[in-house]
């Protein structure tokens, strides 16, 4: 079983959410207990340039759902793109 821990990276407005960043220093610090590593999910439109930025706050991995469907939040697209990312991966721990 794996030991990452992902976040679900909160974007607003085009920009992080401080969420996030603090979500990441969270799964950092338990990352360093468990020997997993950290990693986020990205879910938006235009939003692979703040892969960068999440990794300069802690993320080892971003993984990015980038489409014209998710620029404005709708759950059910939301939820169907944060199951296949869990289901593909298997992380540990998801921190949203």
């Amino acid at each position: 079983m794996s030991k990452d821990i992902w976040v679900l990276a909160e974007v607003k407005d085009g920009k992080v959410r401080k969420i996030t960043q603090e979500l990441l220093s969270k799964a950092s610090e338990l990352s360093a207990k468990s020997g997993g590593s950290v990693a986020a999910l990205l879910i938006g439109d235009n939003v692979s340039g703040l892969a960068q930025e999440l990794a300069h706050y802690g993320a080892s991995k971003v993984y990015v759902a980038e489409h014209a469907s998710l620029a404005s939040y709708n759950t059910e697209n939301y939820v169907d793109v944060i199951a296949n990312a869990l289901k593909e991966n298997s992380p540990a721990t998801f921190l949203t």
